[in-house]
């Protein structure tokens, strides 16, 4: 997070990586408080967040490729890769634990 204040591509860019910075460590240490709790479902799922967000690094460096492939200036690709790196990969695994939910449900039935 400190690194994010200082972004060569301004605040735009730096804003999204304090940001991927604030919910990585708030999904770890809800995790942690799950498993301090014995609470391993909850854990599981705290933990499935911070792994996506620890995940943003390879998929930031994608999205600025697939940008640039498709010709998009490299400073705009950048600082839309500095916010979707991390709300696309939470975004995936948000669904992934809905659908879990809902066959869970439905196995009840």
């Amino acid at each position: 997070m400190p690194l994010a204040a200082n972004s060569p591509l301004g605040a735009l860019a730096g804003s999204g990586f304090f940001m991927l910075g604030l919910f990585w460590l708030a999904t770890t240490i809800i995790g942690l408080a799950f498993i301090l709790r014995h609470d391993m479902a909850a854990h599981r799922r705290w933990m499935l967040r911070s792994l996506a967000l620890t995940l943003a690094a390879p998929m930031q460096r994608l999205i600025l490729a697939t940008g640039l492939a498709f010709g998009s200036d490299f400073h705009d690709a950048y600082i839309a890769s500095a916010w979707l790196c991390w709300l696309t990969n939470l975004a995936i695994v948000e669904i992934f634990l809905r659908k879990r939910a809902e066959m869970a449900v439905a196995e009840t039935r």
